[in-house]
This record gives structure tokens, C-alpha cells and sequence, in this order.
């Protein structure tokens, strides 16, 4: 496993920036419309309506968030690891992302108003700052690849990551002959 191995492809990097553009934009919506427009409002108001099921998206791009974090687990977290590439901002990330699971479940799941109010702060201080958790590690991710310049295309094939190479096709299921 070389040094560049860690790489996601762009497709994934792409799907991970629409699902965390969306989780960080609900949020941010949610709160202003929660904090700001609605402080006095009655509950049937539009503003009430949208900050209803702005939360919702908020809950369903987290459960995107879920599947795009599991899928960087298998491969991207213990290569990186390996390899002592981010090492640091990458434990950075992980918590930040693990904090707000947790607070979020709590959110959720909590009964008690006490524990439901503390987690509601700190999941949105963690989450407004979340942001910067991805840029100081995108921001490692830049000076690495400043030292790794070869992209997959120009690798010989003996040294293509395991996302790039091809799984040989299975063999054909033998027939099975209808004559007696």
C-alpha cells in the first residue's frame, strides 16, 4: 500500500461534500429559524411549519451522514491509520463526528429536559463548528498530496489502491446437460 492510498475518489469526495453541505445547512436553519424567527410564535405559523421539517432534513441527512461516515471505515480510516497520514486531524474529525452521533441521540432519545437542553448546546456548538474539523483535515489532506503527485491513471497496475482494481470475473456456472 503506497503512500497516496488513502485517497477517496471524487465521487465519493463529491457525495460527501453534497451530505455534509446539507447536514450543516439544515442545521444552521433549523437553529435560526428555532432561535430567531419562531421565539414567540404560535404552532401553527409558517415559520413554525418550516422550522418543523427543516428539522426533519436535518434528521435525514444525518442518517446520510451515518452511511457516508461508515463508508470511509473499511478502507479510507485504517489505511490512513497505517500509513500515520492525518493521523491527528483525522482523530479530530472522528470525535467531532462521534460527539454530535452521541448529543444527536440524545436529542432523540433523552427524556429528561436537563440533559436534553445541555445536549441541544453542545451538539449545536460542536456542530457550528464542525466545519473546521473538515478544513484542518482537508488542509493536511493538501500538503500530502503535494508529496504523493501520482494519480491512479499513471501507477503501474501492481500498484493500483484496492478501490481501482478490478475484481476478475466469475467463472461461468457449468450447464448441466438434458440428455439422460
Amino acid at each position: 500500500m503506497g503512500a497516496c492510498d488513502v485517497k477517496l475518489s471524487a465521487r465519493h469526495k463529491i457525495w460527501l461534500a453534497v451530505i455534509f453541505g446539507l447536514l450543516y445547512a439544515t442545521g444552521i436553519a433549523w437553529a435560526a429559524l428555532h432561535y430567531g424567527v419562531n421565539r414567540d410564535d404560535g404552532l401553527e405559523t409558517p415559520w413554525r411549519i418550516a422550522e418543523t421539517w427543516t428539522l426533519r432534513a436535518h434528521g435525514a441527512a444525518a442518517m446520510a451522514t451515518l452511511i457516508a461516515f461508515g463508508s470511509m471505515l473499511p478502507a479510507h480510516v485504517p489505511a490512513a491509520w497505517k500509513l500515520n497520514r492525518n493521523v491527528v486531524s483525522g482523530i479530530g474529525m472522528l470525535a467531532t463526528l462521534l460527539v454530535l452521533v452521541g448529543t444527536g441521540w440524545l436529542l432523540y432519545y433523552a427524556a429528561g429536559e436537563s440533559l436534553r437542553a445541555w445536549s441541544s448546546y453542545l451538539h449545536m456548538g460542536i456542530g457550528i463548528g464542525a466545519p473546521l474539523a473538515v478544513l484542518w483535515h482537508l488542509a493536511y489532506r493538501t500538503r500530502i498530496a503535494r508529496a504523493c503527485p501520482q494519480t491512479d491513471a499513471r501507477r503501474a497496475p501492481s500498484q493500483l489502491s484496492v478501490r481501482t482494481q478490478r475484481i476478475p470475473a466469475l467463472p461461468a456456472a457449468k450447464q448441466r446437460s438434458t440428455n439422460p
